[in-house]
């Protein structure tokens, strides 16, 4: 999951201050609202394998989705542009798969889209109550999402057990929560702070476990600007950024494992944290950096990191995901923030680029639909 943090959020909108926007190359424009429900999605999703979640830019409303068939072959660039001249909407940041559906956070525009990938169609938008301001990450439990509002710090608790998504309840998390999990109907929160903003509240930079009605389990310091979280066996592994006035003074962000049951700090290792996934099956966990990617066997232990992947050029490499079916990674790369951006997918049997996808303006999540 990529962050949508007050910093970028600031930084984004000085640039465009100052830089044209760029020309979309579609006649879309505005974003797809109650009247679009229904709309088919063209081309047709029925072979859609792998799912690029483009954020844009802020306040451009030109969120999308590329759509890749099992062997990265492109069905749809733009598919929402495509199918209803229309975009998801203003910064959408994070995007999960379930029985069909997907299920797209778009923070700025403050709304839950739904998409049947089945029936090939645009089948619910959740546009929020007006006590919500920023849904930014997405976690399932039973028939329920459970999202992260980045602005209000609360977690939306919304039943998408009928045909229409529903908010049935919130509770209150600590400063700017930007990833959440799931396990056990245990609910794990990385509060991030923003960075520098908000760093001396209460719970910025902790990780919080609450029950699956929002009672408070338990906490844990991190390090500055928490931004994601995976589980692995019976592990949390939490990546942290660390703040822009502590990166300037030479300190580095960082990764903890914990014990899931009590968050007690197992290893840790300070890095040039940027994001991270994982191989569950053998144990190994890819670390995004700004020079490139460095693996981690994770029985070894953190300290064990090595890069085996550079990054060749001053491109902002923006997230990062494992295929397990092909052996291989996926990289976002932003590029400049302010072009249309492309997927690089890499070999993990020779570390090599195997192939450059093309995508929307700062594509960040990946999904796979097999995996």
């Amino acid at each position: 999951m990529r962050v949508l943090s007050f910093i970028k959020i600031i930084l984004v909108f000085t640039v465009l201050s100052c830089v044209q926007a760029p020309e979309p190359d579609t006649n879309a424009s505005g974003s797809i609202s109650d009247s679009d429900i229904g709309h088919s999605l063209l081309p047709s999703t029925s072979n859609a394998k792998k799912i690029i979640l483009s954020e844009g830019l802020w306040g451009l409303n030109n969120s999308d989705l590329t759509i890749l068939s099992a062997d990265n072959s492109v069905i749809s660039k733009s598919l929402i542009a495509e199918s209803a001249s229309k975009y998801l909407g203003d910064t959408a940041s994070d995007i999960v798969y379930k029985d069909g559906k997907l299920y797209i956070a778009v923070t700025i525009s403050n709304k839950i889209i739904e998409l049947d990938l089945v029936k090939n169609r645009i089948s619910d938008i959740l546009l929020l109550p007006e006590e919500f301001r920023a849904p930014r990450a997405i976690a399932f439990n039973n028939n329920k999402l459970f999202v992260t509002d980045q602005f209000e710090d609360k977690v939306i608790i919304i039943d998408i057990s009928n045909d229409n998504m529903q908010v049935v309840g919130s509770f209150q998390v600590g400063p700017a929560p930007e990833d959440i999990i799931i396990e056990n109907d245990i609910i794990y929160i990385a509060n991030s702070g923003y960075g520098d903003f908000r760093a001396n509240e209460p719970k910025a930079g902790y990780i919080t476990t609450y029950s699956s009605n929002g009672n408070l389990l338990d906490e844990k310091f991190i390090g500055e600007n928490v931004v994601n979280l995976i589980k692995f066996e019976d592990k949390i592994i939490a990546g942290y950024l660390n703040t822009p006035e502590n990166l300037q003074n030479g300190e580095k962000g960082g990764i903890k494992i914990l014990k899931a049951d009590n968050l007690s700090v197992l290893d840790s290792i300070e890095i040039d944290y940027q994001r991270m996934t994982i191989n569950k099956d053998d144990g190994i966990l890819y670390v995004l950096t700004n020079s490139g990617v460095s693996e981690v066997i994770l029985e070894d232990g953190l300290k064990s990191a090595i890069e085996i992947i550079p990054n060749p050029s001053n491109d902002i490499w923006y997230e990062i995901e494992y295929d397990f079916i092909s052996n291989s990674l996926y990289i976002s790369n932003a590029k400049n923030h302010q072009i249309e951006g492309e997927v690089l997918i890499y070999s993990l049997s020779t570390n090599l680029l195997l192939q450059s996808i093309l995508t929307g303006i700062n594509p960040s999540d990946i999904i796979f639909l097999e995996n």
